[in-house]
C-alpha cells in the first residue's frame, strides 16, 4: 500500500470502497432501514470506508470494477479483494462483467466470489417484457423502473447503472406502475 500524506484534510474525502448506490442495486434495495443506516456508517471493518483523495473519490462515483479501478496498479488486486470480502459480508451480488473484471485481476486466487446476479434480458425468458417495450428498447429510449421503484430516462444520472428493472415504454408507464421520480 501506498501512504501520502496530507497537511490539509479538506483534500481528502470518505470513500465507501462499495458505494451505496452499488450497494443498494447489489440488494441492498431490499434491507430494512436500520440495516441501511448500519451499512452506511459501518466502521468495524477498517476498509469499509476509507479516506481517500478528493480526485480519486469524485473520478470514481458509484462505479464497480468494471467500470473504475484505481490508477494505482500496485493497490489494483488489494481493492479487488477488500470489494469482494465486503460484498461477501453484507451479502451483495455481483453483476457479470464486476465479476469478469474481479476474476481478471485475481487469477488463480482461491477466493469466493460474491453470487452472480442475473441481468435482465429482453429475449429467452418466459416472462419478456410485450414487444413495445422490446421496440422502446430497441429505440434505446426505455425507461428502467429499479427494485426501490425508481423510474430512470436515458437522461438519469443513474440509467446506466440500474443494472436490474423491470422496463416501460414511458415515464408514464411506469410511474402509473407504482414507480417515482428520483430525487434532484
Amino acid at each position: 500500500m501506498v501512504w501520502f500524506f496530507y497537511a490539509t484534510p479538506s483534500k481528502l474525502d470518505a470513500d465507501h470502497v462499495v458505494p451505496l448506490m452499488e450497494a443498494h442495486e447489489s440488494g441492498a434495495w431490499a434491507w430494512s432501514k436500520e440495516k441501511k443506516k448500519r451499512y452506511a456508517n459501518y466502521l468495524k471493518d477498517k476498509n469499509h470506508i476509507i479516506a481517500v483523495s478528493l480526485h480519486a473519490n469524485r473520478s470514481k462515483k458509484q462505479r464497480d470494477p468494471a467500470e473504475w479501478m484505481p490508477t494505482n496498479r500496485s493497490f489494483q488486486k488489494q481493492y479487488a479483494r477488500i470489494w469482494i470480502k465486503i460484498k461477501n459480508n453484507w451479502g451483495l451480488s455481483a453483476d457479470p462483467e464486476e465479476l469478469r473484471v474481479l476474476k481478471q485481476i485475481l487469477p488463480g486466487e482461491s477466493i469466493v466470489f460474491p453470487i452472480e446476479a442475473p441481468e435482465y434480458s429482453c429475449s429467452g425468458n418466459p416472462f419478456d417484457p410485450p414487444d413495445s417495450v422490446v421496440n422502446a428498447a430497441a429505440r434505446g429510449n426505455i425507461v428502467k423502473k429499479s427494485k426501490s421503484e425508481i423510474c430512470h430516462d436515458p437522461s438519469s444520472r443513474w440509467y446506466d447503472r440500474t443494472k436490474r428493472f423491470t422496463p416501460y415504454d414511458s415515464v408514464k408507464d411506469c410511474l402509473n406502475s407504482g414507480g417515482r421520480l428520483p430525487k434532484k
